[in-house]
């Protein structure tokens, strides 16, 4: 299942953060972080289903799974560079706001996959 508890309380926590920055709309949120926020959760769910069906699979190694998350990197350049193409507002401060999203789902992903290599 792609959905667990764990990551039910991470997608919950987020949503509460969000819906707090949209209430009181701080300066340092950029206008178009539910862009970036739905994007890192669109790109989260399809990495876990890969990595998922990754490890189900015997033959499963670890370069599968760094090249995933080498995969989900690039992605991630190219939709900043896109923002960036469009001429965004204040495109520092997006930059700023797409790194903090990225990092904090990546810690999670790292850990889940060191858990998974380390049972395996």
């Amino acid at each position: 299942m792609i959905f667990n508890k764990k990551s039910f309380y991470f997608y919950a926590l987020l949503i509460i953060i969000y819906s707090l920055t949209v209430l009181f709309k701080p300066d340092y949120i950029h206008k178009y972080f539910f862009f970036i926020f739905f994007y890192n959760i669109f790109l989260d769910l399809g990495f876990k289903f890969l990595n998922k069906n990754a490890f189900q699979k015997k033959n499963h190694t670890v370069i599968i799974v760094i090249l995933s998350t080498f995969l989900r990197f690039v992605l991630s350049i190219v939709f900043v560079f896109l923002f960036g193409l469009i001429a965004t507002e204040n495109f520092m401060l997006f930059t700023i706001n797409f790194l903090i999203v990225f990092l904090l789902f990546i810690l999670f992903e790292i850990t889940i996959l060191l858990f998974n290599l380390h049972r395996e």
